[in-house]
């Protein structure tokens, strides 16, 4: 069953910057007098639903998502004869060698911001509007703006904290520190799980902001604490999660695959909070076509090319170690079937299309990260977000899950495990799961195993950088990347040049 949702207005996609010009959001016209005149709630759904459409353009070409993914393990964006050389950006992202010039952050950047605005702008207007309908409304705005700040301070870390839309000509918000941020994002949660009206709100719309999606994004904020703020918070990561398992509202999903399906929606058990998607809209999960190989759409749609992008290194690939494990079918690797009726699917050729999931680079001797123009068949491709059968063109249904149960029980066990040193305290509830995704159990358990499971469960759901990070493996070496343990100001990007440009009270982080 599809979700049946109101339809809202579409976020408006312009370019956006940190100065006080651009922290302003025009007020609706006609909304004050014809709320006072009807008191209709679905206006203030509709003004929330701004900034909750703005969600969307995370996933948009080439952006917020690849700005947390692209440096990661799990996925490579190699160049490829040519093709998706990009300017080198990607090779950028997947070298470490971060630069304030980067489109790719800049771009997330700006779209954190412009997420913030809205909400300030909703805020704003509700506060002025009054009423006993308007707090839970000013509370999802203020989730959403945590959700927002979420992404500024796990990519940036030192950013401002903006949560007015007024701004005095002249005067630019200054960089705040990543601890100030960090309580910020804290305190705005805990206020507005202190609200009634949102808490006990029994009438939430599909794909808004509820108490439980404050709690999942407050719980992963403890978790890290550490990093984000200096000081480790355990013990409230481990109460936000048991107050989500206790609500027996969620629980794990034992088909893994529908919980990404087009298909997909609020009879999920395991979503907690999603980004709804829609062929009528213009921003969809990641485009499909980038993730397969371009002989490999005849087995889908004939409508659309594909763009043969995106790859997973082998090495995380291998870290699925049980053929059983049902997380598998969310890869393209090895002979490619045909959804349409079970066939082999060629290449341009006729040849069969079997993809490998090694990948050779260094075919170029001019550019080390060029895998070679006939390489299309190189390395394993995420399937986790399958193709949408109902779709013609290259948008899709799939909603894109940001929180979900399994992450829950799997934060909630590693807080534990920190809480006392011991990683082998996690081990029950890793191999709960692994159960249910038709896994062999586990005997023993390692920091380093409890980091692979995550990111079996988790791949391409936007949570790999982080973890890397917490667990202290972002130094790493992988593919051509080398080991950057002993710079450890790569775990923030820097802040855009650009951004500075405009505003002088921008600081740069360490090391750019």
């Amino acid at each position: 069953m599809k979700k049946n949702i109101n339809q809202f207005l579409i976020a408006t996609i312009a370019c956006f910057s940190i100065a006080c010009s651009d922290l302003q959001e025009n007020e609706p016209s006609g909304f004050k007098e014809e709320f006072f005149k009807t008191g209709n709630e679905k206006l203030l759904i509709q003004r929330v639903g701004d900034p909750v459409q703005h969600l969307r353009l995370m996933l948009d070409n080439q952006k917020t998502w690849e700005a947390h993914e692209a440096a990661t393990d799990e996925l490579v964006i190699p160049t490829q004869g040519g093709g998706w050389d990009d300017g080198g950006k990607w090779r950028v992202m997947h070298m470490h060698e971060f630069t304030s010039s980067s489109p790719v952050t800049l771009e997330a950047w700006k779209w954190a911001f412009k997420g913030v605005s809205k909400c300030n702008s909703v805020i704003k207007l509700f506060k002025e509007v009054g009423g006993n309908k308007v707090p839970k409304y000013i509370s999802q705005a203020r989730t959403l703006r945590a959700y927002y700040y979420w992404h500024l301070i796990d990519l940036f870390g030192n950013v401002p904290i903006v949560t007015k839309v007024d701004m005095t000509d002249g005067i630019s918000p200054e960089t705040s520190p990543r601890k100030d941020v960090y309580n910020h994002i804290v305190t705005e949660l805990n206020e507005v799980l202190s609200d009634t009206s949102f808490v006990n709100s029994t009438k939430t719309s599909y794909g808004f902001p509820t108490v439980w999606m404050a709690k999942a994004l407050l719980a992963k904020m403890y978790l890290n604490a550490e990093v984000y703020g200096g000081t480790p918070n355990w013990d409230e990561a481990i109460k936000q999660c048991n107050d989500i398992i206790a609500s027996n509202k969620f629980g794990y999903t034992n088909d893994f695959q529908s919980i990404f399906r087009h298909d997909n929606g609020p009879q999920i058990k395991e979503i907690i909070f999603s980004i709804v998607n829609s062929t009528n809209e213009k921003a969809s999960v990641m485009s499909f076509p980038q993730r397969i190989y371009p002989g490999a759409f005849n087995g889908y749609t004939k409508t659309f090319g594909s763009w043969n992008g995106y790859h997973t290194l082998p090495t995380f690939y291998d870290k699925y170690t049980d053929a059983n494990d049902v997380r598998l079918k969310s890869w393209f690797v090895g002979e490619e079937i045909k959804w349409v009726d079970g066939t082999i699917m060629k290449d341009k050729e006729g040849k069969n299309i079997k993809i490998s999931k090694n990948i050779r680079f260094e075919v170029n001797p001019n550019n080390k990260f060029d895998i070679g123009g006939g390489a299309e068949i190189q390395g394993a491709r995420s399937n986790k977000y399958a193709y949408d059968p109902t779709s013609l063109d290259q948008t899709q249904n799939n909603d894109y899950v940001v929180f979900r149960y399994s992450d829950i029980e799997l934060m909630k066990a590693e807080a534990e495990a920190r809480k006392a040193n011991n990683p082998s305290l996690a081990l029950t509830a890793v191999n709960q799961l692994r159960t249910i995704r038709n896994a062999s159990p586990l005997t023993s358990l390692t920091w380093n195993d409890l980091l692979d499971e995550r990111g079996r469960e988790f791949a391409f759901e936007m949570w790999r950088r982080n973890d890397l990070i917490r667990f202290n493996k972002w130094g790493d070496a992988w593919g051509l990347k080398p080991n950057t343990q002993n710079k450890p100001n790569l775990k923030l990007m820097p802040i855009p040049v650009t951004e500075i440009q405009i505003n002088n009270k921008l600081k740069q982080n360490e090391g750019y």
